[in-house]
């Protein structure tokens, strides 16, 4: 029997373990990287309560699948493998609707590549295209070009730079970031600080960052997020943050590193000068009811 339970429960190192065996049974492109859970935890969904953003699915007790929901577009990523029989599969993905939509009379639900079997199901319960999104690049860890050397440090973060890493994110991005916050997301594990590769400028600035997430189950290494300061671009903080962040994920026995970037960040010619290739898009399917009761 398919239940939902408490992420808070279960905890979310099981998460972060069905998200590497996803990998491995479905390939990269199969669903979310366990880098993703532990960003969107303290990052875009800090303010919610996780058992509201992070439904957990199990069978007899045993967790079996999960979401990640964004209640703000209402939106989610789902990681459902492809094992599971059809009864408990199709169970999964109506609660999983059921789940997102919420009250409102609408859903999207993000399809990787891999999940032809989901965006099949969501055919099947009138979710139509709604957009491409991003696209998923990868490139294997053998032989590496040396970090360009740019006029910038380059290192690992310590908790003393938590003031112009949160400043270089709001500049790169027009986040909220506030370095209390920041330091937040830099004392929950499973992030290391000397994991998140940033370049300093001769002045001190924090010009550019790249957090690097580790999974020891596909052996895939993942950046989530890379952002360079606005008054620091064009000047090969990007390259030399991600070079550095490849050969971290290499030294800790990661084969493939990979990253994802939005469809219309014009960001392509980017990330293939520094090497990575594309894996495939991922896609959006959206359903609005006409009538909000059913």
């Amino acid at each position: 029997m398919v239940e939902r339970v408490d992420v808070t429960e279960v905890g979310f190192g099981v998460l972060a373990d069905l998200a590497g065996r996803s990998i491995v049974e479905s390939g990269l492109d199969s669903g979310l990287h366990p880098g993703d859970i532990a960003h969107a935890r303290v990052g875009g969904l800090r303010a919610y309560d996780p058992s509201e953003v992070f439904p957990v699915w199990a069978v007899d007790g045993d967790p079996v699948a999960f979401g990640l929901v964004w209640p703000m577009h209402p939106s989610a990523d789902l990681v459902i493998p492809d094992h599971l029989d059809d009864p408990t599969f199709e169970a999964i993905v109506d609660d999983a609707v059921r789940f997102v939509r919420g009250t409102t009379n609408e859903a999207t639900i993000t399809v990787e590549p891999a999940q032809r079997r989901l965006d099949a199901a969501l055919d099947r319960r009138g979710f139509g295209p709604s957009k491409d999104e991003y696209m998923i690049t990868e490139q294997l860890l053998g032989d590496l070009p040396a970090v360009p050397e740019i006029g910038y440090e380059i290192r690992g973060a310590t908790l003393d730079d938590v003031e112009g890493i949160a400043a270089a994110h709001r500049s790169a991005f027009g986040s909220t970031w506030t370095p209390d916050e920041y330091r937040t997301y830099m004392t929950t594990s499973p992030y290391l600080p000397e994991r998140e590769v940033i370049a300093v400028a001769p002045d001190g600035t924090v010009a550019g960052f790249a957090v690097v997430w580790m999974d020891p189950i596909s052996n895939v290494g993942y950046f989530e997020p890379v952002g360079v300061h606005k008054g620091h671009t064009r000047r090969g903080v990007g390259t030399a943050v991600l070079t550095a962040g490849l050969h971290l994920m290499r030294s800790a026995g990661m084969e493939r590193g990979c990253v994802l970037y939005e469809l219309d960040s014009e960001n392509e010619p980017f990330y293939t000068s520094v090497g990575f290739n594309a894996v495939g898009v991922v896609r959006s399917r959206r359903r609005v009811w006409e009538d909000p009761t059913r």
